[in-house]
């Protein structure tokens, strides 16, 4: 807040007028009259330092408010002059009221307080204290009231002030009689308060902490006998931006904001200013940019998203700036992805994925898994932010203590060795902020064929005879069951599981292999089929022989069986004794 110094000066007279200033660094002086800058010229001269200043030859529009400012890096003080102008007068001859035994006599103060010369373009000020009245000057009578740059065509004046900080309405008029001086506020009374108060020494009002409800119309109202004179204000109250915070103490400063991918989002800045702000956004330091689906709504004060992409994450802020300040606000956003079960690309040696079907809007995946092989059940989603993995068998939820292994946060589950018995429902629930989605697995335990019987069993010799029907078996287990097939000496024979020979001939004869198979493995058992053919012996019978004393004769016994038989040669029903009396032909029975 600035000093006030009221000064009068004799309109023959110079006038000096001095500031005291001082500080460190040494402060600048500027000077004004009526809030316009002064410089040395044919009117005024300011000493080198500012700390003078002279109006040289003062007339009568040499009146009116000086003031000089004395600023430095630190800080800078005002002071105020308000400069009166003295004019003399002279009465008429003969006036009682400026006549006293004939000598000028001193006019009381409130006689007079503003009065202009017998000129129609002169106006003087009088001195407060009382005007010396000389017979030589012309005293005039009245003076309609006119206030210092008021013109008929003058608009109301325009004052800005930023909130919280001091302005001053300065009302300079003359008139004669001494005039009432009221001012108004939006057309009514005004009443002084603690924050707005008349100057000192003046007719100005100064407010002293701008608040927002002191906006508005100011009006000085300058009346005498004559008539009226007015000038209006109007004071607009500047106020920064201030955007609202969810915290009401302001120290929250950044929003977090998480929505679901393919919605919409809304970022919303709610600013009060005077004037309105202007609203900017910006996502992770660079300014957005309007698109199909990004928008800036409702003067800059709405950002909205539509539809929502996880590239939408990030950090935005929004920034509210006016003539008097700007105000930010930071917003940190999380497009949440709920889970969303895809099938798996990961296989392990022993396991194939062969369906996936939707059951009640989930993923089921089938799994084939050896017995006696480890399997992996993999749960992996593209989730936003990462879900919980939890592990279920048949509704129950599984632990270590199941004898399986639950790796990578839960996105893999091992089991170890696959028993027969691990075969059943095994689930996977992921769910985050954003929802939750399971995955289901129908593991199937395959176990390699079997093929019943002892071990030693699996080489069987199996002997039939010619003409006679023959069946060779090969029952197997395993899961799935096992596909059988048999071989021929090492050649494909027969795809069935059971193998029949109607009517066995020496041909048939061989080594069948039974293979049971299936994805498990497979198992093998040998047949050795040996098929007989009982002794027939060809040619008559009884067949008649002669032949001469002394001479050799050969018997014929001509055998057909399988396999090669023992003959035995008997003579009158007694076995023949094979020397010297008889001997067997090679090849021949």
């Amino acid at each position: 807040m600035g000093l006030w110094t009221d000064m009068e000066n004799d309109v023959s007279h110079p006038i000096s007028e001095q500031p005291l200033t001082s500080g460190h660094p040494q402060p600048k002086v500027t000077w004004f009259k009526d809030g316009r800058p002064l410089a040395s010229g044919d009117t005024h001269h300011v000493s080198p330092d500012g700390a003078f200043l002279w109006v040289l030859q003062a007339n009568l529009s040499s009146a009116g408010h000086y003031s000089c400012v004395a600023a430095n890096a630190i800080g800078e003080k005002t002071k105020h002059f308000q400069l009166s102008v003295l004019g003399k007068c002279r009465t008429s001859p003969g006036d009682p009221r400026f006549k006293q035994k004939g000598k000028p006599r001193q006019l009381p103060t409130k006689h007079f307080t503003f009065v202009s010369s017998m000129s129609a373009t002169t106006k003087v000020i009088i001195a407060g204290w009382g005007i010396p009245v000389q017979e030589h000057t012309p005293c005039p009578t009245a003076v309609v009231p006119t206030i210092l740059g008021v013109t008929e065509d003058s608009v109301d004046e325009e004052v800005t002030v930023t909130i919280n900080n001091p302005i001053s309405l300065i009302c300079e008029a003359l008139a004669f009689p001494s005039p009432t001086i009221t001012w108004m506020k939006d057309g009514a009374p005004f009443e002084a308060s603690n924050n707005i108060q008349l100057l000192p020494g003046t007719h100005g009002l100064q407010i002293l902490n701008a608040q927002k409800e002191d906006a508005g119309q100011y009006t000085c109202v300058v009346t005498n006998e004559l008539g009226e004179a007015v000038k209006n204000y109007h004071v607009e109250v500047l106020i920064p931006p201030s955007i609202s915070k969810d915290d009401p103490l302001g120290e929250v400063s950044v929003k977090e904001v998480k929505t679901k991918v393919n919605s919409t989002l809304t970022l919303e800045c709610e600013c009060w200013a005077v004037p309105p702000p202007t609203i900017s956004w910006y996502k992770d330091g660079q300014p957005v940019t309007p698109n199909l689906r990004v928008r800036i709504l409702g003067g800059g004060r709405l950002l909205q998203i539509q539809p929502t992409q996880v590239s939408d994450s990030g950090r935005y802020l929004c920034v509210a700036t006016n003539v008097a300040g700007e105000d930010d606000q930071d917003f940190n956003v999380l497009i949440q992805v709920p889970p969303m079960f895809h099938k798996s690309d990961a296989t392990a040696v022993f396991e194939t994925p062969f369906r996936e079907e939707e059951a009640r809007g989930r993923v089921t995946e089938y799994r084939e898994v050896v017995e006696n092989n480890p399997a992996y059940l993999y749960c992996d989603t593209n989730a936003v932010p990462a879900p919980e993995l939890t592990w279920f068998r048949e509704d129950h939820p599984l632990s270590i203590e199941d004898g399986v292994s639950i790796l990578q946060g839960g996105r893999v589950l091992q089991i170890p060795l696959v028993r027969a018995e691990d075969a059943g429902r095994y689930s996977c629930r992921a769910s985050n902020e954003a929802g939750e989605d399971w995955l289901h697995y129908e593991l199937l335990v395959l176990t390699p064929p079997v093929i019943l019987g002892e071990t030693e069993e699996l080489v069987e010799e199996v002997t039939v005879n010619a003409n006679s029907t023959v069946s060779l078996y090969c029952p197997a287990l395993g899961n799935p069951a096992p596909t059988i097939s048999w071989l021929q000496n090492g050649l494909p024979f027969s795809p069935s599981p059971r193998l029949q020979v109607s009517t066995a001939e020496v041909a048939d004869a061989a080594s069948y292999m039974c293979v049971a198979d299936n994805p498990a493995g497979s198992a093998e058992k040998l047949f050795t089929l040996r098929v007989q053919v009982p002794p027939r012996i060809t040619g008559p019978n009884p067949e008649q022989i002669t032949t001469t004393i002394n001479s050799s004769v050969s018997l014929p016994c001509e055998v057909r069986a399988h396999p090669s038989p023992e003959v035995t040669w008997y003579k009158d029903s007694r076995t023949l004794s094979l020397g010297e009396e008889g001997f067997l032909l090679p090849g021949v029975g």
